[in-house]
């Protein structure tokens, strides 16, 4: 993912500085989102078409098949909103945002680390999106 030219310098100059200040290697990782939740989108669908039947069967007369009809509408509906991304961002839990991020941090720092005798390395990771 490129940066401009004074950011990516900006980075640079604050991971040197901080490099002497400390006997190990210091590795900065960025990438744009640590995961896209289309799961969780799907689940958020499905837990809400569940719980449209209830009410219905309760409340109204209606026959079952147009229930099913309306649950099955429901979750497409769901579906098709969770595909906008700033909602579905929205509905993930805090835990699963932070473990999400956690288990991207490991596995770039473990691909991209720069062993050298007797070094400790740092990960420092960003996520850019929301």
């Amino acid at each position: 993912m490129p940066l401009p030219e004074d950011e990516r310098a900006a980075i640079e100059d604050a991971i040197s500085r901080a490099e002497r200040k400390t006997s190990g290697e210091i590795v900065a990782v960025m990438t744009r989102v640590s995961s896209r939740y289309y799961g969780i989108g799907l689940m958020w669908a499905a837990l809400v078409a569940l719980t449209v039947p209830l009410p219905l069967i309760l409340f109204t007369n209606w026959p079952v098949e147009h229930i099913y009809i309306i649950q099955l509408a429901v979750f497409a509906l769901g579906v098709a909103l969770l595909q906008w991304e700033p909602l579905r961002f929205a509905v993930v839990p805090k835990s699963v945002k932070h473990a999400r991020a956690h288990e991207c941090a490991v596995k770039e720092f473990l691909a991209h680390r720069h062993t050298g005798p007797a070094r400790r390395e740092f990960a420092r990771f960003a996520t850019l999106s929301r």
